[in-house]
């Protein structure tokens, strides 16, 4: 053992084969292949949680409320109903939202599990609902904030200046900004302070909370395509099941 601690301590750290980068890469791998690999699972955020943070952020009219606020409030909507992660809702510009009378689509040139990179279309159907339709959010949002061309959709700010309309910075919304945006309205609607929310609830809460809505209701075909997962066993991680479903197994037996 003192021969092998001898022999350790005498080769540089950067030549030590296991700490190689590429000895790094192989365990990753390997632990992901093997289902070792934490993952840090967020609850799906409830529907009714998401109206009511949503609504805390516009109101009828759509012009009383700052820009700031109405980016919050369509960037939670849109992420939730689109299956969108962090890194799909930052990159959406104005130049690949169009617009029909019954529905608007959004061009994502690349996605996480796009393995060929040809780029995937997200279709958002328009609401019935005025405060909580992210068609109507989205076309308000683009108007209010004068937004054209490759700017894009979902900026930051600068927080010294909330009172005022031109305050988007023109870069794409931080991830921590989102994070902290999403739990600030969380918080405000429900009362429950951010600390408490936090370890529960975050941006990958509102992929999650759509997909659980959503996954009963249409073909798999259709929610696994919406939501650009390459397998049904990826899919099946966003799906929390509620409790009927869960007591529908043991009623079918009729006793």
């Amino acid at each position: 053992r003192q021969r092998q601690m001898c022999i350790r301590d005498s080769v540089p750290a950067a030549q030590i084969p296991t700490k190689s980068t590429e000895a790094k890469l192989v365990r990753k791998l390997a632990k992901k292949s093997l289902g070792l690999r934490l993952v840090n699972q967020k609850d799906p955020l409830p529907l009714d949680l998401l109206y009511g943070a949503v609504t805390g952020c516009v109101d009828e009219s759509g012009q009383t409320v700052s820009v700031l606020a109405l980016t919050v409030g369509t960037m939670l909507m849109v992420m939730f109903v689109g299956f969108l992660r962090y890194a799909d809702m930052a990159m959406i510009t104005v130049d690949v939202v169009v617009f029909y009378e019954s529905h608007f689509e959004i061009f994502l040139a690349q996605r996480k599990n796009d393995q060929f990179r040809k780029g995937d279309m997200v279709f958002v159907s328009r609401g019935q609902y005025w405060l909580t339709c992210p068609y109507r959010l989205m076309k308000l949002l683009i108007h209010r904030a004068r937004l054209s061309g490759r700017d894009y959709v979902f900026q930051g700010w600068n927080g010294r200046k909330r009172e005022c309309d031109k305050v988007l910075d023109g870069k794409p919304i931080a991830y921590q900004k989102c994070r902290s945006e999403v739990l600030r309205a969380l918080s405000k609607h429900s009362g429950v302070p951010v600390e408490v929310l936090s370890p529960r609830y975050g941006t990958q809460s509102l992929r999650s909370g759509g997909a659980t809505v959503v996954a009963p209701q249409v073909s798999f075909r259709a929610f696994q395509q919406h939501g650009a997962w390459h397998t049904a066993a990826s899919a099946h991680r966003y799906i929390l099941d509620t409790t009927e479903a869960r007591c529908e197994v043991t009623r079918v037996i009729g006793y």
